[in-house]
């Protein structure tokens, strides 16, 4: 790290320690359906559109990439735990 800035390498470095840190987290935390519903709700309460526009998405800017990363990052959290409880249950998806 120099002048305050992290280079692309550091960046990824701190970014995955983080992900396996909160992956843990929410593996302990969410242990029923009925949680990680709940998690799900809250993740996916609705955003007020910038700048009051109707389909934010309709024009893609630098805050809608943004938005679409955090949308993949969760999947990318939330699928291990679907499949942990799925197989708990005995069920193939929920």
């Amino acid at each position: 790290m120099s002048n305050g800035e992290f280079s692309n390498f550091e960046l990824e470095g701190r970014l995955s320690a983080q992900r396996q840190v909160l992956a843990w987290l929410l593996a302990r935390i969410v242990t029923s359906p009925e949680a990680l519903s709940d998690l799900e709700a809250h993740l996916d309460q609705s955003i007020p559109p910038r700048d009051h526009q109707e389909d934010p998405g309709a024009v893609p800017d630098g805050g809608y990439a943004a938005l679409a990363a955090a949308g993949f990052e969760i999947r990318l959290l939330l699928e291990p735990l679907k499949l942990d409880l799925s197989h708990a249950r005995g069920v193939s998806s929920l």
